[in-house]
């Protein structure tokens, strides 16, 4: 193991020449797992050791030479994070869009997909539970709740972690059964708002505890509900219309189970469930006008009403879905040397019916209802070894296989005219067609990281996977007759009946992605790296192709070479840690969504090359003993390059600029007690929703808190919180048609109560 000879000063003079003022000045969010005072770094008087899997291995976060952000499941309770999009801002060049109900598309450092449409299409970044890969975004992702903590890797990891990694990876690792009893609860209750107010509640909790001298058990649920903060303000003439309805709400629960088998002293086994359930009825879809067409171009903004929050339309909205999990974990220790054997199976259901304009035809050109139904399976297995010597060399390697059966169909149903009835404009574009696919993707990998420590400080790291990434895609485009008399089937994006198509594709891709490192540590608390990753994601197939030509076409993979140094240091006595990493990734044959015009949908192309270069800043400084405060931040320079009339544009979907900051400060009392008050802002500047950088998000920023009182006997606390203060309104997801621009918008202010307590 390396050791650490170098006095703390050397660190400092370093890393201001590498990185300069202008580095630090950005600084950094809670290197999260850099736990604060909350965490118990106050009775140490230093930040605590954060221990991390970024490398299938547990070890320190501050030695591991990857950039990688890290949240405890107290963090993640405290800053009421429940799911992923709650990351934004916390992580650097962390953002996401949700253009559909039950898929939220994440992006890191400038690299994501939106809209996993299509059967056989990957996301670019991977998700993963208890190492477990989650392929379909919102099918099969459960929400986070009873976590030991969530990891997030940023840059291509094309080694170590399964299936295609090209962006980063989001690791969610579920807490263990412990073998002493204990528990603990969680409830709560607020309000939204924003245009009228909505009640929010929920509760979840955890036991844990010996069942027999050799066996532990751990069960965990999570309730949450909250009444919408959109409407839809048509009057309810019938029975069956969607009149008045209430959208954007949630019903979810959420449960787990575990079993922690100690089967000898070196063996044990891991056995792990899950389930949830996510119903609402559906979002609002406001259309606002399109700042590139003229007034009156659009198909049905300027007829909704001012509050972006309001939608009228004749269509009852509704989405559900199911997500369930089984997973085997078997550890065996062979003295220097651990067998590692995973397997696991995840499925999800969903189901998502909604208005395409959010509005009524007439007088809207368009109108139609949306019908997107989806089922996932997946099988993952992987055996792997690694090693632990008392020498300079030390392994891991493995071998990896996945199998993903997902089946779907896209419906676009009319039943209403625009102006003037059959065969007009509105007819057109409305349409009424189905796509139904069925797409089996095989992953097959075998993979290793050799470590090398050329001396006491020194370590190389060299590493390789080769994959095999086999696709099976069928797809069914079918006209359908379901409008008045004397309609139009579908001018677009299918055309006529004459186009109807039913084609079957396969393909198979091979690629080899290695992995270089080597990094330096400097002292005990400081560690210098450089690295050269190679990522990869396989190709496929066009989800609304026009004809049959089309869908047997498809688009190429994409792959990345990542170049990164970075340092790592805990500072001033081990109270303020900073972590910082500048990079440069380069992309052949980027897979980016575009806009067709003249079929009115949304494909996908290989932009011939993309850079990124970036600068994240992370750090946490334990002021005192009741203060800590944290920063974070990312500079991104993004280009497409050779991408037609794209060319020299910035990267869709991602602020270049972000910064989260905040505090936590505990104000210890006369009886014993602690009243603890945290603060957080965020702050992103201006994105781009389409490679032609025409559509844009103007700057937004975020303030949040919590306000908490701890006796000083008893294991409970009561804590006021609230989450968009300012009430800031600001869009989450947006799709161009026709001179509109249908935008989903985020939440609106939100506070309530929360009581926590534990035994």
């Amino acid at each position: 193991m390396n050791q650490h000879y170098r006095p703390a000063t050397r660190l400092t003079a370093l890393a201001a020449a590498m990185f300069g003022a202008g580095a630090i000045s950005l600084a950094a969010s809670p290197d999260a797992a850099a736990q604060p005072a909350e965490s118990g770094a106050a009775s140490a008087g230093r930040l605590d050791e954060v221990v991390v899997t970024a490398r299938r291995r547990e070890e320190s976060l501050q030695q591991v030479p990857i950039a990688v952000s890290a949240f405890d499941g107290e963090q993640l309770s405290r800053a009421g994070m429940n799911d992923l999009s709650s990351l934004t801002g916390r992580v650097p060049s962390f953002t996401f869009q949700e253009a559909q109900s039950n898929k939220q598309d994440l992006f890191l450092r400038g690299i994501g997909t939106s809209r996993l449409d299509a059967a056989v299409v990957d996301p670019s970044i991977g998700m993963f539970q208890d190492e477990v890969y989650i392929g379909r975004r919102g099918t099969a992702q459960p929400p986070l709740f009873d976590l030991a903590r969530v990891e997030v890797l940023r840059g291509p990891q094309g080694t170590l972690w399964g299936r295609n990694v090209v962006g980063g990876a989001i690791g969610m690792v579920t807490a263990r059964p412990e073998f002493d009893r204990s528990g603990g609860i969680q409830v709560r209750a607020g309000v939204s708002d924003g245009h009228f107010r909505s009640a929010i509640y929920g509760a979840e909790g955890f036991v844990t505890g010996g069942i027999t001298d050799r066996i532990a058990g751990r069960a965990a649920v999570y309730m949450n509900s909250h009444g919408g903060y959109s409407r839809n303000v048509r009057p309810d003439p019938t029975p069956t219309s969607s009149g008045n309805q209430r959208l954007a709400n949630q019903d979810m629960l959420a449960l787990r189970g575990s079993l922690l088998f100690d089967i000898t002293q070196d063996i044990e086994f891991n056995l792990v469930a899950d389930f949830s359930r996510d119903s609402s009825d559906g979002a609002c879809r406001h259309a606002v006008q399109n700042p590139n067409t003229a007034p009156g171009a659009a198909a049905g903004s300027g007829l909704l009403p001012e509050n972006v929050r309001d939608c009228d339309t004749p269509y009852r909205q509704f989405t559900d879905r199911d997500t369930a999990g089984l997973t085997g974990r078997l550890e065996w220790n062979l003295d220097q040397i651990s067998l590692t054997w995973l397997s696991a199976l995840r499925h999800g259901d969903s189901v998502d019916f909604m208005s395409q304009s959010g509005t009524s035809s007439p007088p809207s050109l368009t109108d139609s209802l949306v019908s997107l139904d989806e089922n996932y399976r997946g099988l993952t297995q992987e055996l792997r070894v690694s090693s632990d010597y008392d020498t300079r060399f030390n392994y891991t390697a493995g071998l990896y296989y996945l199998r993903e059966r997902t089946n779907s169909s896209h419906t676009n149903l009319a039943t209403s005219f625009a102006n003037t009835g059959p065969g007009s404009l509105g007819d057109i574009l409305d349409g009424e067609w189905e796509y139904t696919q069925r797409g089996v993707s095989y992953n097959q990998g075998v993979f290793a990281e050799l470590y090398f420590d050329l001396s006491d400080t020194v370590q190389l790291t060299l590493g390789g996977r080769y994959t095999r990434d086999r696709k099976t895609f069928y797809n069914a485009a079918e006209c359908l007759d379901f409008g008045p008399p004397g309609s139009i089937l579908c001018v677009a994006p299918l055309g006529v009946a004459e186009d109807e198509f039913s084609v079957r594709v396969d393909d198979t891709w091979n690629e080899f992605t290695p992995k270089v490192a080597l990094d330096w540590q400097v002292t005990d608390e400081a560690l210098l790296y450089v690295s050269a990753t190679r990522g990869f994601k396989g190709g496929g197939w066009q989800s609304k192709p026009e004809n049959e030509v089309a869908a047997r076409a498809g688009y190429d993979p994409e792959t990345a070479w990542n170049y990164e140094v970075g340092a790592k240091s805990d500072l001033l006595d081990g109270r303020l840690r900073l972590n910082v990493a500048a990079f440069y990734t380069d992309f052949s044959d980027l897979q980016v969504e575009v806009l067709d015009d003249e079929l009115l949908v949304l494909v996908v192309d290989n932009a011939a090359e993309a850079t990124i270069r970036g600068l994240e800043v992370e750090a946490n400084w334990f002021a005192t003993e009741y203060l800590s405060l944290w920063l974070s931040g990312s500079l991104l320079d993004t280009e497409y390059e050779d991408f037609g009339a794209n060319t020299g544009n910035t990267l869709q979907f991602t602020s270049e600029e972000m910064v989260s900051a905040g505090f936590d400060w505990e104000f210890p009392l006369a009886n014993g007690g602690v009243i603890d008050w945290r603060m957080e802002y965020r702050w992103q500047g201006t994105k781009y929703w389409n490679p032609e950088n025409t559509l844009s998000e103007s700057p937004i920023g975020l303030v949040d808190g919590r306000l908490a009182y701890r006796p000083d006997q008893g294991n409970w606390e009561v804590a006021l919180w609230g989450r968009n203060l300012t009430d800031t309104t600001y869009r989450v997801g947006v799709i161009p048609f026709i001179g509109d621009v249908f935008s989903r918008y985020a939440a609106p202010r939100s506070f309530g109560v929360q009581f926590n307590a534990s035994f």
